[in-house]
C-alpha cells in the first residue's frame, strides 16, 4: 500500500485537479449559468400556465364530449333496431330480384328460338321481307310507268298486239 501511494505522482494529481477546478469555476460564473435559474422558473411557470389551459380546456369540452357519445349511442342502438329490419327487406327484395332474372333469362331463350335461324318465325319474317320486297318493285315499276305515261292512269291498260 506504501508503494502505491508513493507510485502516485501528486504534482500531476494535482494539475488534474485545479483543472477541474477551473473548469467548474468557470461553468459556474458564466452568464448561461446564472441565468438558469431564471429561464427554469420561466419554463416551469410556463408549463403551469399550459397546464391550467388544458385543464380548462378539458373541463370545457367533457360536456360536448358527453353529449356526442351520447348521440352515438343513441345512432349504434338505431342502428342495432333498424339493421335486421332492412336486412330481412334485401333479402326479400334478393329473392324477387332473383325470380325477375330468372324469368328474363327464360324470356331470352324463348327470343333465342323464335329467332334462331332455322326457325319458323325467321321463316315467316324472311319470307314476309321477300313480299315486302316484290311489292316494292312493284310499285316502283307502277311508278316509272305513271311518269313516263300519266295517261295511262286514264286510259288503262293496253291490249298487246299479238
Amino acid at each position: 500500500l506504501t508503494r502505491q501511494i508513493e507510485d502516485i505522482d501528486l504534482a500531476r494529481l494535482a494539475g488534474k485537479l485545479q483543472g477541474i477546478i477551473d473548469g467548474l469555476n468557470t461553468l459556474a460564473t458564466s452568464e448561461s449559468f446564472q441565468t438558469l435559474p431564471a429561464r427554469l422558473q420561466d419554463s416551469l411557470a410556463s408549463v403551469t400556465a399550459l397546464s391550467d389551459e388544458l385543464r380548462t380546456q378539458v373541463a370545457a369540452s367533457g360536456p360536448k364530449l358527453d353529449k356526442v357519445l351520447d348521440g352515438a349511442a343513441v345512432t349504434v342502438a338505431g342502428a342495432n333496431t333498424e339493421l335486421p329490419k332492412l336486412s330481412s327487406l334485401v333479402e326479400g327484395n334478393l329473392k324477387v330480384l332473383n325470380g325477375a332474372i330468372a324469368a328474363f333469362e327464360q324470356t331470352m331463350t324463348n327470343v333465342d328460338s323464335l329467332v334462331a335461324p332455322g326457325s319458323a318465325t325467321a321463316y315467316q319474317l324472311n319470307k314476309a321481307l321477300r313480299e315486302l320486297t316484290l311489292a316494292s318493285r312493284a310499285i316502283q315499276e307502277l311508278a316509272n310507268l305513271l311518269d313516263r305515261q300519266p295517261e295511262s292512269l286514264l286510259r288503262g291498260k293496253q291490249e298487246d298486239p299479238q
